[in-house]
């Protein structure tokens, strides 16, 4: 895509992530959130990123059910979150809900992209990569911490620029674009 054909007009803020931002653009996997902006920064939300990644895989499935308390037949995300929740990459929290509207963490995200990889075999399960990638690794939640290793160590997802992998930190949406695109890449 050449840069007069982009999309977007603010991806000049995160030049790290255009590639991957308007490889799934032309897909049709992402959209603006305003005229011709993506707002690379911006938080992605719980729903969004499943939509993203679903979009992307070209899993999602408006015919799908989700037992979900807050994903509600006909909003924008229900195909993609009752579609990943028939495979498996989401299962809902303890209250029966999805939690659609919040922000998603970087190690929510970590969790969502290895169940979807596994789906396509590319990410072996059982935390086979090595401990000791991220100088905050101890701060990863027990649920997550394989799930990390796994996706770091195929090459899915890395850290921030000073070692850490900050898994509470709400993702972007530049860096859910990216991982997302590296499944792709690699599913394909």
């Amino acid at each position: 895509m050449y840069a007069a054909d982009a999309p977007f007009k603010d991806l000049h803020t995160a030049k790290w992530a255009e590639e991957a931002i308007e490889a799934l653009a032309s897909r049709g996997a992402i959209n603006d959130v305003a005229s011709e902006r993506f707002a690379p920064s911006g938080v992605v939300t719980r729903a969004a990123f499943i939509t993203m990644l679903m979009n992307a895989l070209e899993l999602s499935d408006n015919d799908a059910v989700s037992q979900l308390h807050d994903v509600k037949q006909g909003t924008w995300h229900y195909g993609a979150i009752a579609a990943a929740e028939q495979l498996g990459i989401v299962t809902g929290r303890s209250n029966g809900t999805f939690g659609v509207n919040e922000g998603i963490t970087r190690q929510e995200m970590a969790v969502l992209i290895a169940r979807a990889a596994d789906i396509f075999g590319i990410v072996p399960g059982g935390g086979f990569a090595e401990a000791g990638v991220f100088t905050d690794e101890s701060s990863i939640a027990a649920y997550a911490v394989n799930a990390v290793l796994d996706i770091q160590k195929a090459g899915l997802i890395n850290g921030l620029g000073d070692g850490r992998f900050a898994p509470m930190d709400t993702a972007s949406r530049a860096q859910a674009a990216v991982i997302i695109y590296r499944l792709y890449r690699i599913g394909r």
